[in-house]
């Protein structure tokens, strides 16, 4: 909405808040050489630029990738308190690609001898989606097998409730066929 003269100077004063700011956390590097704005540090932690690098090669992730993701996924998605238009996009791809990595990853592991692991991954999937079948398959079955029945009853009674809050139909996989699954279709 602005004309060229007026959006660079919008540009310069925000640059400068940033810059100020940035100052108070650690060493950086902001520049403009290339037509596009770069932000490089070795002192300043960015959750996105982190995510970032592990969504990029999601075939060669190491384990403490997945341990960084889930601490970067702790409390859900991404700037979800924030609520412009132009951040719906970002925040859309940020919580399907986490979701696929999570997925992909649980996949890998064994009920029996990683449960606990299935479950924070579990919960992280419920953090970005609260209505998400699969979680409550890993979480139920991870809780099963590690010996902790009534709690996956407690987390698929609930599911069933929030479900048909959502949906307005009763959720039609009984506790007993969600437990006899041998993986998510």
């Amino acid at each position: 909405d602005k004309d060229r003269v007026s959006a660079k100077n919008n540009r310069a004063v925000n640059l400068g808040k940033l810059r100020s700011l940035l100052n108070q956390v650690g060493n950086y590097d902001l520049s403009n050489d290339t037509g596009y704005w770069k932000f490089e540090s070795e002192t300043i932690f960015v959750d996105y630029l982190e995510f970032d690098r592990i969504s990029s090669n999601t075939d060669k992730l190491a384990k403490k990738d997945i341990e960084l993701l889930m601490t970067l996924t702790e409390h859900g998605n991404l700037l979800q308190d924030s609520e412009y238009g132009w951040l719906d996009s970002y925040k859309s791809n940020v919580s399907d690609t986490v979701l696929d990595i999570l997925w992909k990853y649980a996949n890998s592991l064994n009920f029996e001898k990683a449960p606990e692991v299935i479950i924070s991954i579990a919960d992280r999937i419920l953090a970005f989606e609260s209505i998400n079948e699969q979680a409550l398959y890993l979480k139920c079955k991870a809780l099963s097998l590690s010996g902790r029945h009534s709690s996956a009853k407690k987390v698929y009674d609930r599911f069933r409730i929030d479900y048909e809050a959502v949906y307005g139909v009763t959720f039609k996989t009984s506790f007993t066929e969600l437990l006899e699954k041998t993986d998510w279709d």
